[in-house]
This record gives structure tokens, C-alpha cells and sequence, in this order.
């Protein structure tokens, strides 16, 4: 879709914008891509770990995946 080759381009100009990433995240969930969207989500975290949202999005792409050992590590 536009809005996911938008954000690819962006993340190309920027790739040290991790609301970029959690966008791209949400992205993929809507595409129905979640395991995609974790990766983005765990990209973001390691640019800002403090960042409460993209934390709590992961955690709960995670329990909806049943990757209980993952979440624990969050």
C-alpha cells in the first residue's frame, strides 16, 4: 500500500526515527503482517527504550502470538 511505501522512504532518509518505526509497525498489523510488524516494533525500542507505546504494542502483538518467552524479555 502507499502508506507503507511512504514510511519505507522515509526510513531510508532517516532510519534513526523510531516513531517511524512503530508506524511501519502498525502498518503491517492492518496488512495482516504482525510478525513483520515485531520487528519494526523491537527496532524502535532499541532506538528509544523508554518509548512506553511501542513497548506496550509489542507486548501485546506477542501475547497475541503466544511468544510468552519473548514478552517476558520485554
Amino acid at each position: 500500500p502507499e502508506a507503507l511505501s511512504s514510511i519505507d522512504q522515509a526510513l531510508h532518509l532517516t532510519p534513526g526515527v523510531s516513531f517511524y518505526h512503530q508506524n511501519r509497525a502498525e502498518v503491517l498489523v492492518l496488512m495482516g503482517r504482525a510478525a513483520e510488524a515485531q520487528l519494526d516494533l523491537y527496532r524502535s525500542l532499541r532506538l528509544a527504550p523508554d518509548e512506553l507505546a511501542a513497548a506496550v504494542r509489542l507486548l501485546g502483538l506477542l501475547h497475541d502470538s503466544q511468544a510468552w518467552h519473548e514478552a517476558q524479555a520485554v
